[in-house]
């Protein structure tokens, strides 16, 4: 199969070495400079052992492909929809962090050529040319509109290593994954921890409840039942998988680049400012990591 992987960072670099095992892989990056490195060196991927790969990477959107996975930063998109569209590609996936992906995507592509993702595998990028897995999850996969290629996604996913299954209604998978990352990625900003230390901070459980409650109001208005119980206890989970992980929120703050929070917690905000209803811990959270990005 042939797989397009547009946004080599972390996550990207991660699902082109495991998927390129069996199918044809290209990398597709929005700067020239780091797509020829990439395309010159190689990358690594470090799960246990260190993986060497080769593949091709470039700028220039390929004309097709079977399937183009979508792993960019979110801000990114404004940019990038455009230069997607001139894919003809069979199928698309989002394995994004957020709320709204899969809408911008379908606008695009159309609804039955759209899938999403929740991943909750913890990678560490340590170079422009190196990863390292810091914890195993899984990937939920499933259609957003018709598409009838879910099970083949999957099949894929597995033969590349990943723990990998269907989705009952991506939507509410990709909503708790949201949720998941509100409670993880802005709170270990504040504290600058991994994962894991965050379960060692005694304030965390409450906050935890509280963005539950923003993150299941704003989910209802979508028409997504999430009980904030639920989603505290799964947070709880992920840091705990991924307890040596630094999220990448905190690896973009400490690196000085712009964080995904706008995608994080502004649809939550956004949905609150339109139904009415308090979101004032993920308000709070918001404004936090934005002084983050600006010290």
């Amino acid at each position: 199969m042939r797989i397009v992987i547009a946004g080599p960072g972390a996550l990207g670099l991660l699902f082109a070495g495991y998927l390129s095992d069996n199918n044809d892989v290209t990398l597709l990056h929005h700067d020239r400079s780091a797509a020829k490195v990439l395309d010159k060196q190689g990358f690594d991927v470090t799960d246990g052992r260190a993986s060497h790969y080769m593949l091709p990477c470039g700028v220039t959107v390929p004309e097709r492909a079977d399937l183009l996975l979508v792993s960019f930063k979110t801000w990114s998109y404004s940019g990038a929809l455009e230069a997607m569209g001139r894919c003809d590609a069979r199928a698309v996936l989002t394995v994004q962090n957020g709320i709204g992906n899969m809408e911008r995507l379908a606008k695009v592509f159309g609804k039955n050529r759209v899938y999403g993702a929740s991943v909750t595998y913890g990678v560490t990028r340590e170079s422009a040319t190196s990863v390292r897995v810091m914890g195993h999850g899984s990937v939920e996969a499933g259609a957003f509109g018709a598409g009838e290629m879910t099970g083949g996604i999957v099949k894929i996913l597995e033969e590349g290593g990943f723990n990998a299954r269907a989705a009952d209604d991506i939507r509410r998978t990709v909503w708790l994954k949201a949720g998941v990352n509100m409670c993880i990625n802005p709170v270990a900003c504040i504290y600058d921890v991994a994962n894991g230390e965050l379960l060692d901070i005694p304030r965390v459980p409450e906050l935890w409840r509280n963005i539950a409650g923003d993150v299941s109001l704003a989910a209802a208005t979508d028409g997504i039942d999430i009980a904030p119980e639920q989603l505290a206890e799964r947070a709880r989970q992920v840091a705990q998988q991924t307890s040596q992980n630094v999220c990448s929120m905190l690896q973009d703050i400490r690196a000085g680049r712009r964080t995904e929070i706008d995608s994080i917690c502004g649809e939550v905000i956004r949905r609150s400012k339109e139904n009415c209803f308090s979101a004032k811990t993920c308000e709070d959270l918001y404004r936090s990591v934005k002084e983050l990005e600006r010290t």
